[in-house]
């Protein structure tokens, strides 16, 4: 393979760029389905026993972890159709984004799920 200065068109992986934007358009779309349907499920049945407060905590959770990914997922594959006009603070962003996706996951289920945290603190007082 010859040496070519553009390596935008020797690093193209049209498997990646399809794959990443059918996880985004996807991701938003089901999401958005589901907080329509969760919002409207919330104004038909009134909330006697708290029974909304852990379903809403639980799409928090969902929002947060999806919306990194999505943001990770969407530069991504503006950095596949545009490379050349890439900022640098993007490619940044994205690089950080990827680790949040697989990093942040257990920190927000630590956070904001009380059944983990339990059950991580069941598991470490009993060593």
């Amino acid at each position: 393979m010859p040496i070519t200065t553009n390596s935008t068109i020797q690093y193209h992986n049209i498997a990646h760029t399809i794959h990443n934007s059918f996880i985004l358009v996807s991701m938003l779309t089901l999401y958005l389905i589901f907080a329509v349907m969760l919002m409207r499920h919330r104004c038909t049945h009134p909330s006697v026993d708290g029974k909304f407060t852990g379903q809403s905590t639980a799409f928090l959770q969902i929002v947060l972890i999806s919306g990194v990914n999505a943001v990770g997922c969407a530069l991504y594959v503006i950095m596949q159709f545009h490379p050349d006009r890439m900022n640098p603070a993007l490619i940044y962003c994205a690089s950080y984004a990827w680790l949040a996706i697989h990093g942040l996951p257990p920190v927000i289920y630590l956070t904001l799920n009380q059944t983990v945290r339990d059950e991580v603190w069941a598991l470490v007082a009993s060593e």
